[in-house]
């Protein structure tokens, strides 16, 4: 009966840990889709200041040879070009990394024009991270409702049920068999059928410490899991 209780508490901690995996892999999805429209308008803004800067340099040449400005004021905006230049080719370059990050986390190749391209003017202002209740103590609401710390408690009480489990060898087994045999296929019995039931009494008195070697693996087992648990625990209080 521990056995099959540590069973059922296994399948339970899959499920929580699938439960898991899942919210796992739909907030990466969801991140990394904001982190790409992050790039997306940061490389925007980057493109909008390099052709500022651009502007620049055609007026203060032009006032340059009309002998309005020294030549160290041309000098001056073309390093502002090229600071401007860099920056676009820094903001385009997260993007490409933010994508990839995205199409990892959908696990499927994505096109950025498709995405991207109609976001443009207000579209991708309108954009808002859904909204989440975060009302009253959510350290303890991440506690109570993380599944991983779900998982984890069934994996702690399966470790219980397996020390059970272990410590009931030490008992003695008793097995109960019973053995019918039929002559023809009367459905009353004749005297010719024949039956035994047999009851078998088995006790290990001596097994070298194989048994207590059990249960204390178990016991250690199970006290690692709540040390597990404890860890995983101060992990959710700082993601939270």
């Amino acid at each position: 009966m521990a056995n099959k209780r540590a069973a059922d508490l296994e399948l339970s901690a899959v499920k929580a840990e699938g439960v898991r995996t899942y919210q796992g892999v739909l907030n990466s999805a969801r991140s990394n889709y904001y982190d790409c429209l992050r790039a997306y308008a940061r490389m925007h803004v980057a493109e909008e200041s390099l052709n500022l800067s651009k502007e620049h340099l055609k007026q203060a040449e032009a006032l340059y040879k009309a002998g309005m400005v020294p030549r160290g004021d041309v000098l001056r905006v073309k390093t502002s070009v090229s600071q401007g230049d860099l920056d676009r080719i820094d903001a385009e370059n997260d993007l490409n990394v933010s994508w990839t990050a995205l199409e990892r986390a959908a696990g499927m190749n994505i096109s950025m024009g498709d995405v991207l391209e109609p976001l443009s003017g207000d579209a991708i202002s309108e954009l808002t991270p859904p909204e989440f209740d975060l009302s009253g103590d959510i350290v303890q609401r991440a506690l109570s409702q993380r599944p991983e710390i779900k998982a984890y408690e069934f994996y702690s009480e399966r470790a219980k049920q397996l020390v059970k489990s272990a410590s009931g060898q030490r008992l003695p087994n008793i097995v109960l068999s019973g053995q019918l045999g039929i002559t023809d296929d009367s459905f009353w019995p004749t005297d010719e059928d024949t039956w035994r039931v047999q009851i078998q009494l088995q006790w290990t008195l001596f097994d070298s410490g194989e048994i207590s070697a059990q249960v204390k693996k178990a016991k250690a087992s199970a006290q690692e899991l709540l040390y597990q648990l404890e860890d995983l625990a101060s992990q959710i209080r700082q993601e939270v």
